[in-house]
């Protein structure tokens, strides 16, 4: 028991240390035509049937974050819809945004549930937001 505490602590100290000794990541701002250059695979969210039928719409902020393989690795939501199903759509979509592989990287963008016919669902592909 005394030697498993032991190798705990080494392996929380080593990783401690790693972080803090790890370079600071880059603040270079990149353009949205950049940002978009790296994209392979963009699908728009569903709008929800019952979101319809209830005329629910809003705009929510979400986080995607990618892996060196160019999938989505987590997402993480900075504004809410407002609306529970709408959210859960929203992430259904972005989950299968792909990018071209590299290093990780991060990117914050608005989706947009409306009920305009001509443009249900709308991730706005001119704002994107690199540091968050």
């Amino acid at each position: 028991m005394r030697i498993t505490l032991i190798r705990l602590a080494c392996v929380i100290f080593a990783a401690t240390f790693s972080f803090a000794a790890a370079p600071p990541q880059s603040d270079r701002h990149i353009s949205s035509d950049e940002i978009r250059a790296r994209f392979i695979e963009t699908p728009k969210p569903d709008y929800p049937e019952i979101a319809r039928r209830l005329h629910h719409t809003g705009t929510g902020v979400y986080g995607l974050y990618f892996d060196v393989r160019g999938e989505v690795s987590g997402i993480r939501i900075f504004k809410s819809t407002g609306h529970l199903e709408l959210d859960i759509a929203a992430l259904k979509g972005l989950v299968r945004w792909r990018a071209k592989p590299g290093p990780k990287w991060k990117v914050k963008l608005p989706v947009t549930f409306t009920l305009n016919e001509r443009m249900e669902t709308y991730v706005n592909p001119y704002h994107f937001d690199y540091h968050f």
